[in-house]
């Protein structure tokens, strides 16, 4: 199964600006799985203030078809063979050096963390960071 990470954070300038004052960093992100691929995509709160954002952003980038049920909190995806498989939150503390995946979707739910775990067993996460997976 191929694993794709679209990270739209790290060259955002909130990413930097909290890398630079070794404070805390939230964003969003979702998981997607297709027969032959898991995403994963997580970016700033603005402009993804809304999990279904990023869905609509990853479906357009790999051509998958989908449309708005209830903008903007409510993206569904057309094509029977991806599914969602849920979103969260993401906390980066830069001063200690953790990334925490945590929260839930309200419009997808939870995370699939046998999912989210192929991703930090193969080390697409970002660099440097260690991953904990928290309720």
């Amino acid at each position: 199964m191929k694993l794709t990470t679209i990270d739209l954070l790290q060259d955002s300038k909130v990413f930097k600006h909290s890398q630079e004052l070794q404070t805390i960093l939230e964003c969003k992100f979702v998981l997607l799985s297709s027969p032959i691929e898991h995403f994963l995509i997580f970016g700033p709160l603005h402009p993804y203030n809304y999990h279904a954002q990023l869905v609509e952003k990853l479906c357009h980038e790999q051509n998958i078809d989908c449309e708005w049920q209830k903008q903007p909190d409510m993206f569904m995806i057309t094509d029977k063979t991806v599914q969602i498989k849920g979103g969260g939150w993401f906390r980066f503390d830069f001063q200690h050096k953790t990334l925490s995946a945590m929260s839930i979707s309200t419009a997808y739910g939870r995370f699939d963390e046998s999912i989210f775990e192929l991703f930090i067993e193969n080390k697409l996460l970002p660099d440097g960071f260690s991953v904990q997976i928290r309720d």
